[in-house]
This record gives structure tokens, sequence and C-alpha cells, in this order.
């Protein structure tokens, strides 16, 4: 016979794990999980800063284009500023400079042509008659928001916005074209939510766009150019620079369309948040804040912020600090 006597015995066997047997796991699976995530962030960061650079130099290469025909129109202003391609400039502005003279006169004109055509401020659309196809066009683009959201509130675009619109929407100054359309998806973004695009990064944030950005420049007490301020975090190539701190001479106290400074101590253009830092060397700048998201710079929507200046000018100062990881089409990409 089979004996049936250890059937009734307790069984051994078991069927569920312990609280520290668990814990146990929870804590070797978060250990396994950390260790993926610090082995796979950098390369995040690096995907995201070589989309950025990637974008950027996208977009540079259709406003240098751009500039490459704004350097031939003004060559012609150079050469003739009275002839009909230009009676409306000639026109529209001659109140605004009755007592200079004709040179000083044609170069305030070059320079609000630049302006209008490469805006950063919707206000610089209004200094020539240039931009008033890209004014029409955001005019435009409000009403249509309006009519359908009567509670939307109308505000300046940024210059991530103006900069979106003048490559999709912009009128070409010479036979240049722009498109965006080879431009992913994913680089197209409304951040603020006021039904306007924007270029963004890698990180979703907006490109910013300075058109002259002579804050990077900033004169110290003795009239020099002190270019440890943040120059060199946004410029790979400095015209003139030595590699020394301070540049006493040069290129850097050229202002690209005044070479003369026909303009220098004229009321005119003494306001930096109007005009930028007259005799003072300048490039436009794309501009991504990098994966701090923090620029080191004053906004760029307005006043002397346009000037791309810095927050802090104290290299102990965490707003100097957050400048280094800055992306520019300046930088060597």
């Amino acid at each position: 016979m089979i004996n049936q006597h250890n059937q009734n015995l307790p069984c051994s066997s078991r069927n569920a794990f312990t609280l520290v047997e668990v814990l146990v796991v929870i804590g070797i699976v978060a250990l396994l999980v950390s260790l993926l995530i610090a082995a796979i962030m950098p390369s995040l960061e690096n995907a995201r800063i070589s989309a950025t650079k990637a974008i950027i130099a996208q977009i540079d290469k259709q406003l240098q284009t751009r500039m490459t025909a704004f350097t031939q129109l003004g060559e012609l202003m150079k050469k003739d500023s009275s002839g009909p391609e230009f009676a409306k400039e000639r026109n529209e502005m001659a109140d605004n400079t009755p007592n200079l003279s004709a040179a000083a006169d044609a170069a305030l004109r070059r320079k609000l042509t630049y302006l209008a055509c490469f805006p950063q401020r919707e206000e610089d659309l209004t200094l020539s008659p240039r931009g008033q196809t890209l004014q029409r066009i955001i005019a435009a683009q409000r009403e249509a928001i309006i009519a359908t959201d009567s509670s939307y509130v109308s505000a300046p675009l940024s210059s991530a916005e103006i900069l979106y619109l003048l490559i999709t929407e912009g009128t070409a100054i010479g036979n240049e074209t722009y498109s965006a359309d080879n431009i992913p998806a994913r680089h197209v973004a409304d951040t603020d939510g006021n039904k306007f695009f924007e270029f963004v990064d890698g990180w979703g944030r907006p490109i910013h766009f300075f058109s002259a950005p002579t804050g990077l420049f900033p004169r110290n007490g003795d009239g020099n150019i002190d270019l440890s301020k943040g120059a060199r975090f946004h410029f790979s190539v400095i015209p003139g620079d030595s590699g020394a701190a301070i540049a006493e001479s040069g290129e850097l106290y050229t202002d690209p369309f005044d070479r003369l400074g026909r303009l220098v101590g004229n009321s005119v253009v003494s306001n930096p948040s109007v005009f930028y830092h007259p005799n003072t060397y300048f490039a436009y700048l794309l501009l991504s804040a990098g994966a701090d998201g923090e620029t080191g710079l004053n906004a760029v929507n307005s006043g002397p912020q346009r000037l791309a200046m810095p927050l802090s000018t104290d290299s102990d100062s965490t707003e100097f600090g957050y400048m280094f990881d800055n992306i520019t089409n300046r930088q060597s990409l």
C-alpha cells in the first residue's frame, strides 16, 4: 500500500517573496536604471547639440544669401542713392535727417535699410520701406487670429518669431529665395502659444536673432573694446583679434555700414535702444541658449537688449557663466 500519511503534512514550498526581497530587487532595478540613464544622457545631450548646430547652420546659410544680396544693394546705394530704386527710402527718411551731410545721410539710410532687411524687432520693419511687406503679413496674421479668437491679446513678436517669418514669408532683396521646407518639423514650434511660430533648438527652445550685437563688444573706461565680456564665447573669429583681452584699435572700431564714422556723435544715432552702438564692429547672430536654457544676455525683444548686452561682466557671477554653453552661427560649428 502507498503510505498516505505524508499527504497531511504542512507544505514547505513558498508562494511569495518577503518584503526585504522585494525591496532588494527594486533597489537593484533602480540602480540599473540610474546607470543606464547616466550612460545615455551624454549621448542625448550630444544629439541635441548636434541638432542645434545643424538647424542654426541651415538658417544661417539662407541669411548669408540675403546678406550677399544686401551687400550688393549697399554698393548701389553708396554709388548713387538718388536713383529711382531708392526713391521711397529717400522721400520717407528725409524728414528724419534734416541736418545730416549727404554722406552721413547715405550712411544712415544704409543702416536703416539693413535693420529692415534683417529685423530683430517689429520696430525695425518701420525704418525702411523694405520692411513694409513683412509688416503687412504680420498685421494680416494678427487680424486672422483675432477673427477666430476675440480673447487674443496681441503682443510684440520676439526676434525668433520675426526670424521665422523672414525665412518663410519675407520678400527677397535680390534674386535669392528662402524656404523652411528642408527644416525638420521638430525644429518649428509655437513655444509661447501666441499663434506665431519660431525655429527651435535641440531642447525645443527658440533660436534668438540679434541683428547687430554690438553689446558683445563693449567699451571700457578708456574707450577700448573689451573682448573678455562675452564676445569670444559667441564668435570664433573676431576681426583684428590678437588674443589680448583689450582691443585698442583696428577693425573692431569700424561700423560695417559707416566705415568713415560719419554718424558718430550724431544725435540721430546716439540712442542704443534704437540703433546699435555707432562705429563698432558687428555681425548678425543666431543664438541657442544651450542645455541650461539661459543665454546670460538681456532679453532680445526691445531696448538696449537688442544689442546682446551681457547680464553681467563679472566672470565670477552665475549670469556670466550662463554664456558658456550658448551655441551660435559665429562659432566653429
